[in-house]
């Protein structure tokens, strides 16, 4: 499919700010409860942190943990690459966002340094992502967002505040660049149940596909399944504890490999996409509220594209496998 210029102007930024020395700012709202791939995204971003092309300006938790340790384990990772001051806001109420729990995140918060308190006593992300959001220069930050998406529609229903005399909408209208989400199936996906993560939210999804207002890039549940990466954290030190998710989740994810559906997401929102994929024609994709099941219609006034294959998953799988195995340059631990 071609791409439309306006767009590839917008998602090739990312290397233009790159090599003028600027990172590209990054908020990560992720549902780092269910799945270790999450933190094996945020793993990545502080790599790329760590090689001057992206800033982490905060990190948001979209799913309630069992354990009230998902902020924890967030913090555990900011610590263990050197950058323990990085705002964490949590979910506040249970719409579409409660989990059975986690098998790591306890586990990480026990066993780490960390400077979170119990996922309740931290600040609510709302909160979190409209005082960063405020703080940043206009149309210079993307989101990207790895679970569900309740954050996001709370944002866009948010009133001003000391923050910013904007509301929810028309701050992240001002000062977002783009929105890069993992999420649903493209072109469709089963029509009798979405994708995990609009399927869990479904109504928050249907909220933020209709209503944000910056061009969205959705990296669908195909793009991260057949890359398989983990493997290399067994090369890293026991001190790692992105590592360590990795081998308590199911089978052992450091030894066997893991799909990367948020790691795929983190490197499209820092580098140009258009590197490793094909990014489709502008279109809107519509979700249901029911089953989170979405679909994508070509649409020359929308705001919605999606990521194609491209690059041969096995190279993906090394080259992201080379930035989970890449030590911190200045780690905390």
């Amino acid at each position: 499919m071609a791409v439309r210029k306006n767009l590839l102007s917008a998602l090739t930024l990312t290397v233009a700010v790159t090599v003028g020395g600027q990172p590209e700012k990054i908020i990560f709202d992720t549902d780092i409860t269910s799945d270790c791939d999450d933190t094996g995204a945020l793993a990545v971003l502080h790599t790329l942190a760590d090689r001057g092309e992206a800033e982490i300006l905060a990190v948001t938790v979209s799913a309630r943990d069992r354990a009230a340790a998902a902020a924890a384990a967030v913090s555990v990772i900011n610590t263990y690459y050197g950058r323990p001051e990085i705002p964490i806001g949590t979910c506040r109420g249970a719409e579409g966002r409660a989990v059975t729990g986690s098998v790591y995140t306890a586990k990480l918060r026990d066993e780490f340094p960390h400077g979170a308190k119990p996922d309740d006593e931290m600040p609510p992300a709302v909160g979190v992502l409209r005082r960063t959001l405020a703080a940043a220069p206009d149309a210079s930050v993307s989101i990207v967002a790895v679970g569900f998406l309740g954050n996001l529609r709370d944002l866009l229903q948010s009133p001003p505040d000391a923050d910013s005399d904007l509301d929810g909408a028309e701050l992240a209208r001002k000062k977002v660049r783009q929105l890069v989400v993992m999420g649903g199936a493209f072109p469709r996906s089963d029509r009798q149940r979405g994708e995990f993560n609009f399927a869990c939210a479904p109504a928050a999804a249907k909220f933020v596909a209709e209503h944000w207002p910056t061009p969205v890039l959705f990296s669908g549940f195909e793009i991260g399944a057949n890359i398989s990466t983990g493997k290399s954290l067994t090369l890293t030190p026991e001190k790692n504890p992105v590592r360590r998710a990795y081998e308590l989740f199911g089978n052992n994810a450091a030894a066997n490999g893991r799909p990367s559906w948020d790691l795929t997401a983190a490197l499209a929102a820092a580098r140009a996409p258009a590197t490793y994929w094909t990014v489709s024609d502008r279109g809107t994709v519509t979700v249901s509220a029911a089953t989170g099941a979405n679909e994508w219609s070509p649409s020359a006034s929308g705001r919605h594209f999606y990521l194609i294959e491209k690059t041969p998953p096995a190279e993906l799988a090394k080259l992201l496998d080379e930035l989970l195995a890449r030590p911190p340059k200045k780690s905390s631990l």
